[in-house]
């Protein structure tokens, strides 16, 4: 639920809600056994929202499997070594809007830290994974935010990897970054 409170800047409640009131059950819930809370403290019942969980977690592993593979072939092939990652979460950056009022998110999948045999400083690669599920105004606003971001803060972001997994989103994605 943390995640999902991050990834779409709503309240935690925005989750959560009472299931529906009968005339035998408080409108506040019916709190455990055994608690020692108010009356009037509200006992949230039900998750909702949790089905995008699902497709979230779905992607995330996808994301981690893209990750092991690129670990393991510069292991393999010995040009480049990993030497740390950053999940979505770890590697978003963000900056105020023009108004200064509210944050704008630039928010890869991963990062990535690696080294090469010829240079020993390490260097940062931002990955998005794509299954080809994402709206063709998904795409839009993700790259608007890492415009954005490059614009206002006048910080050049690392190269960012797209990995595809479908021909047509490969083309999809073309389109939106012509």
């Amino acid at each position: 639920m943390r995640y999902l409170n991050v990834l779409s800047h709503q309240a935690a409640r925005h989750y959560l809600y009472l299931p529906e009131k009968s005339s035998s059950q408080s409108p506040f819930g019916t709190p455990p056994r055994n608690s020692k809370s108010k009356p009037k403290e509200r006992w949230l019942m039900q998750q909702c929202g949790a089905e995008l969980l699902n497709v979230q977690m779905a992607h995330t592993h996808c994301v981690y499997e893209a990750v092991r593979a690129i670990i393991e072939a510069g292991r393999t092939a010995g040009r480049y070594h990993v030497r740390d990652w950053c999940s979505a979460r770890e590697s978003e950056r963000w900056h105020l809007d023009v108004m200064g009022s509210d944050r704008v998110y630039a928010r890869p999948d991963a990062e990535l830290w690696y080294t090469t045999k010829a240079s020993p400083l390490p260097r940062a690669l931002l990955l998005e994974y794509d299954r080809g599920t994402s709206a063709a105004r998904e795409y839009t606003k993700k790259f608007a935010a890492y415009r954005a971001y490059q614009e206002v803060t006048r910080t050049l972001l690392p190269p960012i990897v797209m990995i595809v997994t479908r021909p047509e989103a490969m083309h999809l994605i073309g389109r939106r970054l012509r």
